[in-house]
């Protein structure tokens, strides 16, 4: 990458934590936060190949990059270097906000973005990771490795969704990042993903390199073949499993059919749901997790869209669910 048209170094921050932390909350908070006179981009990584981030995250003002599918942390992978490259000559930002998925090695990205061929162009800043306290009582995120390498390559440990949270909550957490190596700690506790940009420009707390992450990262299993645009999208790797489907923007779906109907999936293992439907009570945005729903009316109208992540050990009806959705 050549050095950007101000002569000035992007600074850029990773936004990291496990699937259903509230990062996409948290971003849209610190996108609303930007400064008058400048432009911010964000670069959005979803396991899935459908593409729910980048739609909740638009506004007026804001460039939005999509790195669909697998694992952004794959930087042996050509994706990541392209979609930053693109953002970085297209909208030439002066803040770049990075979203991995959920189930995403972070420590890779953060030495990609040290290495020579950005040391011109770009200003690594405070990694922010998230956890919500009630997440720990789920223990397939408790014992998830993936949990402890998004905390252990963070400079700040922000506690999210705090309103929700019980004093067993916060005593289970503070013992886990008590026995983490090394040992960590909470650097501050948000609602609704209201966190103030002031921490995207603290210096960070970790040298590089990062710590290596607690299990070698898994390469991305190749995805099922499948139809481009509107229909089902299918990505297994050895983290998970993504089902996701896209409509055009005249199907129209009964919307407590669809959340009964997702509530059957999470009670078989099921381990978020996000999307945006055109439903019979108008545009709505679905963000569940198995301890939480949420749908909030939507402005995006292009077209509908749902995924679904499952454990990769799940075992799944394909056939039954698209029959199933096509009823709804």
């Amino acid at each position: 990458m050549t050095q950007s048209a101000t002569n000035k170094r992007i600074p850029v921050n990773l936004i990291t934590g496990f699937l259903g932390s509230g990062k996409t909350t948290l971003i849209r908070h610190l996108l609303h936060q930007c400064p008058p006179d400048e432009h911010w981009a964000v670069l959005v990584n979803e396991f899935g190949k459908i593409g729910i981030d980048g739609a909740l995250l638009a506004q007026p003002g804001i460039s939005i990059k999509q790195v669909p599918g697998g694992c952004i942390c794959c930087v042996s992978s050509p994706m990541f270097r392209t979609g930053l490259n693109n953002l970085i000559r297209q909208a030439k930002p002066d803040r770049i906000l990075i979203e991995p998925s959920g189930l995403a090695h972070p420590a890779a990205i953060q030495t990609m973005l040290q290495d020579a061929s950005y040391r011109q162009t770009l200003q690594l800043g405070a990694t922010l990771a998230l956890i919500d306290p009630t997440s720990l009582r789920d223990g397939r995120i408790y014992h998830h490795p993936l949990l402890k390498d998004q905390l252990n390559a963070a400079d700040f440990i922000i506690a999210s969704k705090t309103d929700q949270a019980t004093e067993d909550d916060w005593i289970v957490l503070q013992h886990y990042l008590a026995t983490m190596q090394p040992p960590r700690q909470i650097s501050t506790a948000i609602q609704h993903g209201r966190l103030d940009i002031v921490w995207l420009d603290k210096p960070g707390n970790l040298p590089f390199p990062r710590p290596a992450p607690s299990s070698p990262h898994r390469p991305t299993i190749a995805p099922a073949p499948q139809k481009a645009g509107y229909g089902m999208h299918h990505q297994r790797s050895a983290d998970g499993i993504a089902l996701g489907w896209r409509w055009p923007p005249a199907r129209q779906f009964d919307l407590s059919t669809m959340l009964a109907w997702l509530d059957t999936q999470f009670a078989l293992g099921c381990l978020r749901a996000k999307g945006i439907l055109h439903t019979n009570e108008g545009w709505i945005a679905i963000n569940h997790t198995a301890r939480e729903r949420h749908q909030t009316t939507s402005e995006w109208q292009q077209d509908s869209r749902l995924e679904l992540i499952y454990p990769p050990d799940h075992s799944i009806d394909i056939e039954q669910l698209e029959t199933t959705l096509a009823q709804i």
